[in-house]
Parts: structure tokens; C-alpha cells; sequence
């Protein structure tokens, strides 16, 4: 499986209002708040998280730590996204990566699963730290046991998993660069336009026309901070076919321009763990 985990860390910090500028992960990240309460800000909608509660988040989500009292305890974990889809059960991944009506980000745990929880981020914290035998392969386990926890804490607001609608999404991910637009998605698929927008969004919890801007938006970030490419290049190769339509809806999603966001962001790019 290689290295899954990008990031992994344990926190304990009284916090001031704003100790986090909003941030995105280059993968998928589970927000562990272990002790105490905090306010954590998503794409704008703050919540109120009181412990012990998980977060996933996935790379399509900005967010923030706004604030939270002197008992506050976090883990935070990230894991590479290509390698996390590839690994898991679809319908666990789905989980994480969709936000179908009636997701909520806050996953609250009962005293049980709190101790499970708290294991499986000491373990993963453990592993990552030293070259164990058979490390990965435990890492994997354990990453599982963790999607395990969170699919049966929320079963019972799972929406319907729908193979024709995650078919489409997973052939989204690797033509985003070619796909003209939602009429020739849907034609593509033998569907017509109003069914296939309508089921889309009641699976992903996103239109296709948004899911599709979100995943060429998600890859000029990656090209922007692990590559050397220039701005027109990152365009044409993200499926954009006007750079001024570009700069505009990246700047809208990232609050700066492609090229200030290369030089903010680059210093601050962490490496894997």
C-alpha cells in the first residue's frame, strides 16, 4: 500500500479566537477533537463541536479551527487521496468523499467508540513514527477499523449507495480534462440531463457542473504547488478552455490568483510523514 498518511499529529492548546487561517489538505483529513470544545469553521459554516466527535473532511473543503476552551485535545490525520480511494471498500470512501442531503460533518461517539477511536489514532500516530515490520499493512488495518467506527456511527443517515452514480463520479475523476459538459456527460452514460443532475446531486451532495469545477480546481492546486508549470499550461491541462474563466473561478475558491496562491501556499506545503 505504501505511505497512506500524509499528516498525522496530536495537539492539546488553549486557543485563542482565529489561531487558524482558513487552509485545505491535498488529501483526506479526520478531525479527532478528543478533549474539550471547539468552534470549527467549513466552507464558511461554523460548528460547534463538543468532544469526543470526529470530522472528515475532504479535499474539496476549506476550514479552520475558529476557537476552543483550555481542555481541548485534537488529533489530525491525512491521508493521500489516490491511495485512499484505491484502498478501501467504495461505499466507505463514498462516506467521506460525498455530501449527499443529511450529511452532517460532526460525528459525535459514544463512550465506546471514543476508546476505539482514541487507540486507533495512538497506534497510527505510533506506526508512522517508526519503521516497523508490516507498518503498512497495519496502517491500513487500522484506517479501516476507523472507517468501520464512523460508517456505524452514522448508518443510519447513509444515503442510498447508487453504483451508476459513483460509476459516473469515478469516470468524472479521471476525464475531468476532456469532459465537455453536462449534456455530453449524460449522453455518454444514456441518460437524460434533468435525471442525471438530479440523481447526481442527491448521491454527491453536488451538481455535476460543481463537482466537475471542484475536481479541476483540486488539480491546478496540486500542479500549482508540486509543479514548475505555468499558468496557461495548468489551464489547458486541467480542462479549461479560457484563462481568464480560470484565474477568475480558481481565485473565487482559493482567494487568490493562481500565481499569489503558488507563492503563499508553496513555504507552507508540508511533506508526507
Amino acid at each position: 500500500m505504501g505511505n497512506i498518511i500524509d499528516a498525522i499529529n496530536y495537539n492539546t492548546q488553549a486557543v485563542s479566537p482565529n489561531i487558524s487561517a482558513p487552509h485545505f489538505h491535498s488529501g483526506y483529513e479526520f478531525l479527532y477533537i478528543a478533549g474539550g470544545c471547539a468552534q470549527v469553521e467549513i466552507n464558511n459554516v461554523p460548528h460547534t463541536v463538543k468532544a469526543p466527535a470526529v470530522i472528515p473532511l475532504n479535499p474539496f473543503e476549506w476550514h479552520r479551527i475558529l476557537r476552543a476552551d483550555a481542555h481541548y485535545r485534537r488529533y489530525t490525520l491525512v491521508l493521500d487521496p489516490a491511495q485512499f480511494e484505491r484502498s478501501f471498500h467504495t461505499q466507505l470512501v463514498t462516506m467521506v468523499k460525498c455530501r449527499p442531503a443529511g450529511f452532517r460533518h460532526v460525528i459525535p461517539l459514544d463512550p465506546q467508540a471514543q476508546k476505539a477511536a482514541e487507540s486507533i489514532f495512538d497506534t497510527l500516530i505510533a506506526e508512522a513514527q517508526q519503521a516497523y515490520p508490516y507498518r503498512d499493512q497495519l496502517i491500513a488495518n487500522e484506517i479501516g477499523n476507523l472507517l468501520i467506527l464512523l460508517y456505524r456511527c452514522t448508518e443510519e443517515r447513509q444515503g442510498i449507495f447508487d453504483k451508476r452514480m459513483l460509476q459516473i463520479q469515478q469516470y468524472i475523476d479521471v476525464n475531468y480534462r476532456s469532459i465537455e459538459n453536462v449534456q455530453s456527460l449524460a449522453e455518454h452514460f444514456y441518460l437524460s440531463r434533468e435525471h442525471f443532475c438530479r440523481a447526481f446531486k442527491k448521491f454527491s451532495g453536488y451538481s455535476p457542473v460543481e463537482y466537475l469545477l471542484h475536481t479541476r480546481l483540486y488539480h491546478a492546486q496540486l500542479l500549482l504547488l508540486h509543479t514548475e508549470k505555468g499558468i496557461a499550461d495548468i489551464c489547458e491541462e486541467t480542462g479549461f478552455r479560457d484563462l481568464n474563466n480560470f484565474i477568475r473561478q480558481f481565485k473565487k475558491k482559493y482567494g487568490d490568483p493562481p500565481l499569489a496562491f503558488r507563492k503563499k501556499n508553496r513555504a507552507s506545503s508540508r511533506p508526507r510523514v
